[in-house]
């Protein structure tokens, strides 16, 4: 591991052990009755960590960042950052890794917890349980700066690691995701509402919704893989009739999305294109190509000028899928 990647993981875990310093000596005092429901959702934060579902590679996606908020604007304080910390640290423990990564892991939540937690306190933000009121400035910023905090660290400490650039290594890995991440805003608030307005039948409620959420989440992006390798499993048939550009449509589809990032385009504009160049060439898999395809030599003009039509073979059978 880089030595740059290391001092990386001691300045998060500094700056955690400062936050959150900073808030006990700000309001040392706990009010246990306040800290029950943040308890919790920190429990059902650690409990859906384990939870985890494939994104996509090694990549692994999970919704625990929705109870720890909530635990955190029932009861802003150090208390509910350390049941956060306790928490992220049973789900790192369950997990055979390195201990670099697992207290790098530890100490962003907390940190992201910890700033969170602060800013929702110095924009006058209080406890949801003494303020049933919904607090949009301070609500807001505190579910939006754990966020960016906690992805914000880990694209760096990626950054460091593979020698590129952090802030496209962030916008890369979360600009789909921006749109959850505002939707994130009212959900907290509906978790911790359902706690100080049920008591623990509302957090049951919440336990149940946490898991349907978990369970779309999981879904949609099973689905959106399924779909895609199922297009390249087309592709690659198409192409086996046609050896001689075997993994042409991927690089097409692979330089494409290069080109249309370049050129600033949105992370779903993206997605479309490189699925568009991906699917470019299946249009010769009809009938009236195969004997140009696998002739030795050069075509005539004839064979040219069919092979030409290719591309509108494709368009039409890409015009009968219906996303």
């Amino acid at each position: 591991m880089k030595t740059s990647v290391i001092a990386y993981v001691y300045a998060i875990v500094t700056a955690a052990a400062v936050a959150l310093f900073g808030l006990y000596v700000d309001v040392p005092t706990i009010d246990l009755n306040l800290l029950l429901g943040s308890f919790c959702y920190a429990l059902l934060g650690f409990l859906g960590s384990q939870f985890r579902y494939r994104v996509q590679g090694n990549t692994l996606g999970e919704i625990s960042f929705i109870p720890y908020l909530t635990a955190l604007v029932l009861y802003p304080s150090w208390a509910t950052v350390t049941l956060v910390g306790i928490g992220a640290a049973f789900g790192e423990l369950r997990r055979p890794k390195p201990a670099v990564k697992r207290a790098f892991n530890i100490a962003q939540f907390i940190l992201a917890a910890s700033i969170a937690c602060l800013l929702y306190l110095a924009l006058g933000g209080k406890s949801l349980q003494v303020n049933v009121k919904f607090a949009t400035i301070p609500h807001s910023i505190a579910v939006l700066s754990f966020l960016f905090v906690n992805t914000f660290a880990v694209a760096a400490a990626i950054g460091l690691a593979e020698g590129k650039s952090i802030l496209k290594t962030w916008y890369t890995g979360n600009s789909q995701s921006l749109v959850y991440d505002i939707v994130a805003i009212p959900i907290v608030y509906l978790f911790a509402r359902a706690y100080v307005d049920w008591g623990l039948w509302g957090f049951a409620s919440m336990t149940v919704l946490a898991v349907g959420f978990r369970v779309l989440y999981q879904v949609r992006h099973q689905l959106a893989t399924t779909n895609r390798e199922l297009l390249e499993l087309f592709v690659h048939t198409v192409e086996y009739g046609d050896p001689y550009t075997s993994g042409h449509s991927q690089r097409v589809s692979r330089y494409s999305r290069i080109v249309a990032k370049a050129l600033g385009l949105s992370g779903a504009e993206v997605e479309r294109i490189s699925i568009a160049a991906l699917l470019h060439d299946v249009g010769k898999i009809h009938e009236i190509f195969r004997p140009i395809l696998t002739k030795p030599g050069r075509l005539t003009i004839e064979e040219r000028a069919i092979m030409e039509l290719h591309p509108i073979k494709s368009a039409e059978l890409v015009a009968k899928l219906s996303e």
